[in-house]
């Protein structure tokens, strides 16, 4: 599934997907990444770290 695919859905039906074990935490959140930073023009965020982001799905893998 492309990045693209995975933002363009609501919270329900990625919540069921990562429940399914289809989506990882890793990929929404590497989804979610991209976005920002392909958005970061907005200065939507004040602090943003993609690495705790990173490290924090993949601790939620575990």
């Amino acid at each position: 599934m492309s990045e693209t695919d995975l933002i363009g859905q609501g919270v329900v039906a990625l919540r069921r997907q990562l429940q399914a074990g289809t989506l990882t935490s890793l990929a929404l959140v590497n989804a979610l990444i991209a976005r920002t930073e392909a958005l970061a023009a907005l200065n939507g965020y004040v602090a943003f770290d993609a690495d705790a982001l990173r490290h924090q799905a993949r601790q939620r893998a575990r």
